[in-house]
This record gives structure tokens, C-alpha cells and sequence, in this order.
């Protein structure tokens, strides 16, 4: 019973002050209809993108598969992969949404008396939070990409050359990836080959120095048994001499002039003496021996008596004459030397003749699914929406001021 009498007093309440609520009410109404036909009408411009198809990307030519370049292993080729996931960083690049925001004078577009008060940093910042991609959650591939703005036409321009330009600098972006792979692969082989080059230069200039060297010492050591052998002729030669001399004295001595014609004794005999053994020199007679020490004095050269030198001496002479030092020395190019160099220029050879060309008009980075049109309809402010929140907030507001005052007036009452 209490709780339906309380019931009765809030209704008598409300209805005693209803003008209060009916001018609370019309007074906020009035101001959201005001809004909603006043506020700034934004458009909304979208474009629905999906990844390109295969025969999409044939307008760059050279390029062939996920292997790569065909014949050239090393290099990422283009795939639709590859290309759409570029597209998609591209969308999202800082640098290229700038260029777009200058490009298409947002700024003038959006203030069109400006002025030093303006900061195009924050200017730029709300247009970048304004330009969103979205992807669909049930079909994933599938890409839109908004933009808001006052002007219909204004926004559905941005979306469409956002896309062109971010289609534009992903091609040109893969273009220049696989040509710099190219330049990297040819610069690393170039590297490699001179690399090998100047090694076989080395090595064959070592291999020089180290003949060179082992001449030298076997030359010094041959000379050393040349002269030694030389020495050892003339020593031979001067033991001989003495001996020749000496064996003269002895044959005259003993009337011995001719070889075999034996010796006189004391009693006048001549004795000839035959012997198993090697005869004794003054046996073969002063006359022979002296012939024989006269051309052994009268050698200018000796070379021709001396035993072995003819090879020592031939021997010197090779080693003077190094035929594989000559040759080293005379050889102008050690590539076909150089194990590993001819595959290295036959793909040196491959990555010169590679030439990539571009046709813009059959590359595509997206496929348009559909593109940005000009909105009819904007879909802010939303009249119908505003009118019923305002009506409903200006029947709480009323309701509130009515109780206000109720609960001011039955607190004054009890105080008097």
C-alpha cells in the first residue's frame, strides 16, 4: 500500500510540473533537430581490393616463379604472395599516406583560408587515423579501405589514388628488390673471381720465388763441386808432374832413354826385368816421360781431364735456365689455372644478359574488387538517431529537474 501511494505522489508530482518537463524536453529536442540538420555531413568513400591473380603479374618478364630468376639460384622471383604482401606494407607506410596527404592538398581542401595557427603535423595525424584499411574476418583476403571527409567526391578521390599509388610503388618496389638482388649476386661474383685472381697471382709468384730459391742453393752447390773438382785436377795434375820429374831423373840415371829398353848394370849388362805387376814410371824411358810432363805443363785447360764436369756443368746449366720459372714469368693470364673461376663467369655471364622489363599497364599489386564511388548519403550526423536522443534525453533531464525541486520544496517545508 505504501509503495502505491509513493507511486500516486511521484505521478502527482511529475503532472503538477509537467510544463517545467515539456519545456526541458522541447528545449533539448529543438537543439538536437538544430544539430542534425546543422552538424557537418560526412561522407564515407570505401574500395573492396582482393590479391591479384597470377596473370596479373606477368607484365614484369625475367622473372619467373618462387625459385627465381630461371638458371639463377639466389634470387626471390615475384609471386602473387610477395606482391600482395608488399601491397599491404605499402598501405600502411607513413611516407606514402604524406605524399598522398600532399599531393591531393588535404589541407587546403580542409581550411581553405589558412593560417600560422594551423599545425599541418596534427592536421596530417587526423587524416592519417581517418585513412583505415580493413579486412573482412570471413573472407580474409578480402581488403577494404576507407576514408571520411566532408566532401563525397573529396574522399572517394583520396581512396582511389591511395590505392593507385600504393599499386604503383609496390611494383616499382619489387622491381628494384629483384634488380638489386641481380647487383648484389653480380658484385659478390665480380668480388669472388678478382679475389681469385689476385690469389693465383700469389701463389704463382710464390711458386716463382720458391724455384728461384732452390735454383739459387742447388746452383751454389754445384759450383762448389765444379771448383772442387777443378782443385782436385790440378792437385792430381801437380802430384803427376812431381812424379814424372822425378821417375826422368831416375831412367837418365839409369841409361833408360826408350820404354822396354831395360837398364845397365855396374858390370856393364843390360838387364830386362818382366813383371806381373805395374812397372815402375822410369821403365817407360826418359823420352816418353819427358813428352808426357811437357803436355802436362802445357795445359791451358783443363776442363777436358777433369772427371765429371762436363755434367756438373750441364747440370748448372739447366738450373740457370729454368724453363717452368720462365714460363710462370711469362704467363699473362692464370684463369684457366684458377679452380672454380669458368662457373663463376658462365653465371656472371647469365646475370649480364638478364634484363627485366617492366610494362606497367599489365602489372597489377591488387585487384580492384570495387572501387571507391561517390557516396549519396552521408553517415554522420544520423538525424533520426540525434532527434530520438534528444527527445529521450530532454524527458530525463525534465524528470530530474522536477524532482530537484520537489525534493527543495518539502525540504524548506520542513524547516518552517
Amino acid at each position: 500500500m505504501n509503495d502505491e501511494v509513493s507511486l500516486i505522489d511521484i505521478w502527482r508530482v511529475l503532472v503538477a510540473q509537467k510544463k517545467i518537463i515539456y519545456t526541458i524536453t522541447l528545449i533539448t529536442l529543438l537543439l538536437g533537430v538544430g544539430y542534425a540538420f546543422l552538424a557537418p555531413k560526412v561522407y564515407k568513400a570505401e574500395a573492396y581490393l582482393l590479391p591479384p591473380l597470377a596473370k596479373q603479374i606477368q607484365g614484369i618478364k625475367g622473372i619467373q616463379g618462387i625459385q627465381g630468376i630461371k638458371g639463377i639460384k639466389g634470387i626471390q622471383g615475384i609471386t602473387v604472395t610477395s606482391v600482395y604482401a608488399q601491397f599491404l606494407t605499402n598501405l600502411k607506410s607513413r611516407d606514402l599516406r604524406r605524399k598522398i596527404f600532399q599531393s591531393s592538398h588535404v589541407l587546403e581542401h580542409i581550411y581553405p583560408k589558412q593560417n600560422s595557427t594551423i599545425n599541418q603535423n596534427d592536421v596530417f595525424e587526423n587524416f592519417n587515423k581517418t585513412l583505415k584499411i580493413w579486412f573482412d574476418t570471413k573472407n580474409k583476403k578480402l581488403l577494404m579501405v576507407y576514408f571520411e571527409a566532408n566532401d563525397g567526391e573529396f574522399a572517394a578521390g583520396i581512396v582511389n589514388d591511395f590505392i593507385v599509388q600504393a599499386a604503383n610503388k609496390t611494383v616499382a618496389d619489387l622491381f628494384e628488390n629483384v634488380a638489386s638482388q641481380i647487383d648484389n649476386m653480380k658484385k659478390d661474383m665480380q668480388n669472388t673471381i678478382k679475389s681469385k685472381r689476385s690469389l693465383a697471382k700469389k701463389n704463382r709468384l710464390d711458386r716463382i720465388a720458391t724455384l728461384l730459391e732452390k735454383d739459387a742453393v742447388a746452383i751454389k752447390n754445384i759450383s762448389s763441386d765444379i771448383a772442387l773438382a777443378k782443385h782436385r785436377v790440378n792437385v792430381l795434375d801437380a802430384d803427376k808432374a812431381m812424379q814424372l820429374k822425378e821417375a826422368i831423373t831416375l831412367a837418365k840415371s839409369l841409361g833408360i832413354i826408350d820404354e822396354g829398353q831395360g837398364y845397365r848394370s855396374k858390370s856393364g849388362a843390360t838387364n830386362i826385368s818382366v813383371s806381373t805387376t805395374s812397372d815402375p814410371l822410369y821403365l817407360r824411358g826418359s823420352k816418353v816421360l819427358q813428352a808426357e810432363l811437357d803436355a802436362l805443363l802445357s795445359r791451358k785447360d783443363k776442363d777436358a781431364f777433369t772427371p765429371g764436369l762436363r755434367s756438373l756443368e750441364n747440370k748448372l746449366l739447366q738450373l740457370k735456365v729454368n724453363e717452368e720459372v720462365e714460363i710462370l714469368k711469362n704467363r699473362k693470364n692464370d684463369d684457366a689455372f684458377i679452380p672454380g673461376l669458368r662457373p663463376l663467369q658462365e653465371r656472371l655471364i647469365v646475370l649480364d644478359g638478364i634484363k627485366i622489363i617492366l610494362n606497367k599497364d599489365k602489372v597489377f599489386a591488387t585487384r580492384v574488387d570495387q572501387k571507391a564511388v561517390i557516396p549519396n548519403k552521408p553517415i554522420k550526423p544520423k538525424k533520426v538517431l540525434i532527434v530520438m536522443l534528444s527527445l529521450l534525453l530532454g524527458l530525463m533531464l525534465g524528470v530530474m529537474v522536477v524532482f530537484l525541486r520537489n525534493a527543495v520544496c518539502v525540504s524548506n517545508k520542513l524547516r518552517s
